[in-house]
């Protein structure tokens, strides 16, 4: 009996599967997925990044040269280019080839001990822009995190000096395992949940976007089949399929759509080095189909017609996407980031399991699609 049923269960799936891989539409959604991985991953693993920084001057002080020599092997935001002088640097911002210009003083090192002794320092490091960006602020951080090191080593010589008096110091060869036992292995910020868990490191700034992009696809593909489906009901495809099973016949198809663009995207995130815990992610990813069918349906249904959700279908992606957590985290628009799957899914990816609120916003989705009236056929 049991077998049987699975026997029929598994038929219809993959005659619901057979009829949406003859749609050329659905087999281009299918293969955004691989396409969208590779451009990311590739684009993280090439010598670009979102900003160009041209570094200059410095030459002959080893506090300048170890800075550039850090920042020309940092991979991600920022590609940074050599130039022979802060001339050339700074025409280089002039005409565009660069964003900025980090030119290094020829006493960078003296400079950057005047400031942490607040002895009258004029910076180890002149910055040159054409204008003041969000992502021109994040460089400076990263600017700012490779001279962190040597400052805080002037500031842990000075603090000693202070103590000490007039005793003379010993030199840097002996004071640096006192300071590498006090600084090694801390975090000078460590963030965490409300409920306490500590945040994980993230990794590429290129490649994080990728899980969140994965799952609006889902999420798509959702609402591709909404779209398919309105045209079999007019069709009357399923019209011999009533009572509990007709109710359930839409979520149905639209977990087949969904259910392979999810598998491919677990497939995506394991070959980019992305996947955490497999049996989470399975969880995770299951749940964001279920939710999403439900999500899709209750567009659907509310909808009425095919138009409508076409026409809405483009400023939906647009809103989840600047909505979800996948480049920004918003405080504001709470409400409607609430009715969003997508919003659910990273959330329990980033705390490494899938909250109590998705399970219950995937209960109320399906129940919503499922109770909700259809739209009556030619309306």
């Amino acid at each position: 009996m049991i077998l049987t049923k699975l026997r029929r269960f598994f038929l219809w799936y993959g005659l619901m599967t057979k009829r949406l891989l003859k749609k050329p539409s659905y087999l281009i959604l299918l293969l955004a997925v691989p396409v969208l991985t590779a451009a990311m991953t590739l684009s993280a693993q090439r010598d670009t990044g979102l900003l160009n920084i041209a570094l200059a001057g410095g030459d002959g002080d080893p506090v300048a040269a170890a800075a550039k020599e850090q920042l020309r092997n940092t991979r991600g935001l920022l590609r940074c280019l050599s130039f022979d002088s802060p001339e050339e640097a700074i025409e280089a911002v002039k005409t565009a080839q660069v964003d900025a210009a980090w030119i290094f003083r020829d006493d960078a090192g003296q400079q950057l001990q005047k400031q942490v002794t607040a002895s009258g320092s004029r910076g180890a490091v002149m910055v040159v822009e054409r204008e003041e960006t969000v992502f021109l602020r994040l460089a400076r951080e990263e600017l700012a995190a490779v001279l962190y090191p040597t400052a805080s080593r002037f500031l842990f010589r000075e603090h000693l000096a202070a103590l000490s008096g007039d005793k003379p110091l010993p030199d840097d060869s002996v004071l640096e395992p006192y300071y590498r036992t006090l600084s090694a292995d801390q975090q000078v910020l460590i963030f965490t949940y409300d409920n306490g868990q500590v945040q994980e490191p993230i990794g590429d700034v290129l490649t994080n976007p990728l899980r969140g992009l994965l799952s609006l696809l889902v999420v798509l593909a959702g609402l591709a089949s909404c779209m398919f489906y309105y045209a079999e009901e007019e069709a009357e495809s399923f019209l011999r399929i009533r009572g509990a099973a007709g109710r359930l016949l839409p979520l149905l198809c639209h977990l087949c759509a969904m259910a392979p663009v999810a598998l491919a995207g677990l497939l995506a995130l394991a070959v980019s080095g992305m996947l955490h815990a497999a049996p989470t992610e399975l969880l995770l990813s299951a749940l964001l189909c279920l939710a999403s069918a439900g999500f899709c349906e209750v567009l659907r249904r509310l909808c009425r017609k095919q138009e409508v959700l076409g026409a809405l279908l483009p400023i939906l992606m647009m809103v989840m996407l600047v909505l979800s957590p996948i480049f920004l985290h918003f405080k504001q628009f709470a409400i409607l980031r609430s009715l969003l799957p997508p919003v659910y899914y990273l959330n329990g990816a980033y705390r490494g399991a899938p909250q109590a609120r998705f399970f219950l916003y995937t209960v109320i989705a399906l129940a919503l699609g499922t109770l909700l009236p259809p739209p009556a056929k030619g309306k």
